[in-house]
């Protein structure tokens, strides 16, 4: 995907060390790891503006020479430890001020659309703008507690375009029934029904890389504990179509910026944009 131009200063190291004060706690004993949560009272600890870490060595290492599943479990374990859990309220200023505006100047666009608006540092920043949350995996599938807060499926999307979405799965659009704005010329996002008759969203080409691997990366975040109302319906007609996303629309700059900043507040990484080959090492999720 290619987004607005990144300030090269903003990928400075990061100087500040997050993994003081964070705290452990257990995620349940079907997880057979930690989850260490930093708690809501800690995120003044964050500085306002964060910056960007990049990979620290050995990261991975746990996961090398391994594939399919045992693979997908080893992500699992490194995308569940070291993590800072914001609240909900946090996660949203964190992502319109840092992860969503990587050069600072207060104008974020639409993942759907494209649309920037400008003045926006905030979440009543984006409200007035009429931008607000996606949850690329839906809230009403399992995006619940701290799956809600994880930064790394959250994208600022304009209202309306964000309400036709709805719950619906990701897919390719043969008969369409509606179309988003394109104000950057580019092909529109839109909705309608598949090839087998399923309603389904889909994006604009430009974000349907980044879309693929959040929902990669929520998948093998989240799919040992289970959130509540956790649901792999969308997941598994969706997943095909996903993988395609992945091939087509590679990792580029500005989404790698985007890991590192979420990296910098919540303390962990998403796999598939960092090795992007580790997909085909999975090739298949288990679907239920």
């Amino acid at each position: 995907m290619t987004r607005r131009p990144l300030i090269a200063a903003r990928r400075l190291f990061f100087a500040a060390s997050l993994c003081l004060g964070m705290l452990t706690a257990a995620c349940g004993p079907e997880l057979g790891t930690l989850d260490d949560v930093v708690a809501d009272d800690d995120e003044s600890a964050l500085p306002f503006h964060v910056t960007p870490e990049s990979i620290p060595a050995g990261y991975y290492s746990s996961a090398t020479g391994k594939s399919g599943s045992d693979l997908l479990v080893a992500l699992s374990d490194i995308v569940s430890r070291g993590t800072r859990s914001l609240s909900y309220s946090a996660a949203r200023e964190k992502m319109f001020a840092d992860v969503e505006d990587p050069d600072n100047d207060d104008a974020i666009d639409c993942v759907y659309t494209g649309r920037i608006a400008r003045g926006v540092s905030s979440t009543s920043g984006g409200s007035a703008a009429k931008l607000n949350t996606e949850h690329t995996w839906p809230q009403s599938l399992g995006a619940r507690g701290v799956a809600q807060t994880d930064i790394h499926h959250l994208w600022a999307s304009d209202i309306d375009s964000n309400s036709r979405r709805s719950n619906y799965p990701f897919g390719v659009v043969k008969t369409v029934t509606w179309t988003a704005p394109n104000p950057d010329g580019q092909p529109p996002s839109k909705l309608g029904k598949d090839d087998g008759g399923r309603l389904v969203f889909e994006p604009h080409d430009r974000t349907k890389g980044d879309i693929a691997r959040s929902i990669f990366y929520f998948y093998t975040r989240y799919y040992r504990s289970r959130p509540t109302d956790f649901s792999l319906g969308n997941f598994n007609v969706e997943e095909a179509t996903l993988r395609r996303w992945h091939e087509s629309d590679p990792p580029d700059a500005a989404e790698i910026s985007h890991n590192d900043l979420v990296y910098a507040i919540q303390g962990n990484r998403n796999p598939y944009i960092d090795h992007p080959e580790y997909l085909k090492e999975i090739p298949d999720f288990p679907d239920r």
